[in-house]
């Protein structure tokens, strides 16, 4: 009777594990992050469930863009010694993602190169492949000059590039120190900036056109000929405010105030306004209807303007949803302020 009994919770064990872990793949295939790692945290851990629960909730804080949370979980599921080939690579690739976003590169590159030499399914080698590509760690790259500061490595693809090198890294990082302070947020990694040379190759490689920004791993690609410091507070407005509507006045207007911030912004946007009649809801909703870049100094002037009049909290806010419909729901006075801020511009 007592092995009969002993049989039962084995089985019974088995079984209520193997549901356990079907209930949370079934949660992760749907998105449902959050649920993944409340319930699997919950979840009695033993032998069958251990490896499932771990990789499941180390996979949904990844994908939640939480990689600090996900390491510990991710990092146990690869302690298990009978951990099957497949979860294995699934692991692998998880890890070379987050600690590359600790500034981990080497050690990103061989989990990366590891999961892929595993040979699992055709999903996960997809999966590692991508992210050897985005971390640019291909043969490609290997005799680009690389200069690095305290807060950046510049990769260059033509070593002409390197004649002004020195005086754009200190600007960069005059930029870096005013977005820090400005968001009161410091990166886990430093900030890798391709310089592309052949803006025709860069598309070949990278199948999109520069002058880009990767949030999540905190990668510039920037052509040599172009204005290259917009695209740091576009990195830092991505992974900080994680904007749900830009507009180009607010968005680009933040690049400008952040980039001038020393100079007189007013003065600026004044020298740039067409004489004739000028409304700024109508630029902020409609910019083509005005000369194509002319929302770049009038956003920085109003940038500056909102912050003096409501502070850098509700203005950060206010940029989550960069609407006049969310500008009228934070500031109440906006109306008024709208009014003020133009006859302010076309003094």
């Amino acid at each position: 009777m007592s092995k009969f009994i002993i049989l039962f919770f084995l089985l019974f064990n088995f079984f209520y594990s193997n549901a356990q872990i079907k209930e949370l793949q079934k949660l992760y295939s749907k998105g449902e992050f959050d649920l993944v790692i409340q319930k699997g945290r919950s979840m009695v851990l033993n032998e069958e469930t251990e490896l499932g629960i771990n990789l499941l909730i180390g996979r949904a804080y990844a994908d939640k863009k939480k990689f600090g949370d996900a390491i510990p979980y991710l990092e146990r599921a690869n302690s298990i010694k009978s951990i099957k080939n497949e979860s294995k690579t699934w692991v692998l690739a998880y890890l070379g993602v987050c600690y590359f976003t600790f500034d981990e590169i080497e050690k990103a590159h061989q989990l990366i190169q590891q999961s892929i030499d595993l040979h699992g399914s055709r999903k996960v080698t997809k999966f590692a492949q991508r992210y050897r590509y985005l971390f640019q760690n291909t043969s490609f790259y290997s005799d680009w000059e690389v200069e690095s500061s305290e807060h950046f490595r510049f990769h260059l693809q033509n070593s002409k590039i390197a004649g002004n090198l020195n005086i754009y890294m200190a600007k960069q990082e005059v930029l870096y120190k005013r977005l820090t302070t400005f968001f009161e947020y410091k990166l886990t990694k430093k900030i890798d900036i391709y310089i592309w040379a052949d803006k025709y190759e860069a598309y070949r490689k990278l199948k999109r056109p520069l002058n880009y920004s990767n949030t999540d791993l905190c990668i510039i690609n920037v052509s040599d000929d172009e204005n290259m410091d917009f695209e740091l507070c576009h990195l830092f407005v991505n992974k900080i405010i994680k904007p749900k509507k830009r507009s180009m006045l607010l968005n680009e207007g933040l690049a400008v105030y952040i980039n001038n911030m020393d100079k007189n912004l007013f003065l600026l946007a004044r020298k740039s306004i067409p004489k004739k009649k000028f409304n700024v809801l109508e630029l902020w909703e409609e910019p083509t209807r005005y000369e194509r870049n002319l929302s770049y100094p009038v956003g920085g002037a109003l940038i500056e303007f909102l912050i003096n009049k409501g502070g850098k909290a509700k203005l950060q806010k206010f940029l989550e949803e960069q609407t006049i419909e969310n500008a009228e729901a934070i500031y109440p006075n906006f109306d008024q302020w709208m009014k003020t801020f133009e006859a302010m511009l076309m003094r």
